[in-house]
């Protein structure tokens, strides 16, 4: 979803080990830090989440993603 809405990887290196050490220590930039695209920011908050270091904060399924989308743009 981040790389869906940004056009770059949240974490991003040349060695697996750093990647795998940031993707373990570090927050990446917000989806909206890449200014060149209008993110609605609740897509933004959801990618965010889905990338939360504490398992509490992500979506449980992507049934709840899903149903996260819906409900904010429902026709």
């Amino acid at each position: 979803m981040y790389e869906a809405l940004t056009g770059h990887t949240p974490f991003t290196g040349q060695v697996v080990r750093k990647i795998l050490e940031d993707v373990r220590d570090k927050v990446p930039d917000a989806p909206s830090y890449y200014g060149n695209i209008k993110i609605p920011k609740v897509l933004s908050e959801l990618a965010m989440s889905c990338l939360s270091k504490n398992p509490n904060d992500r979506p449980g399924s992507a049934e709840e993603v899903i149903r996260i989308i819906q409900h904010n743009w429902a026709s």
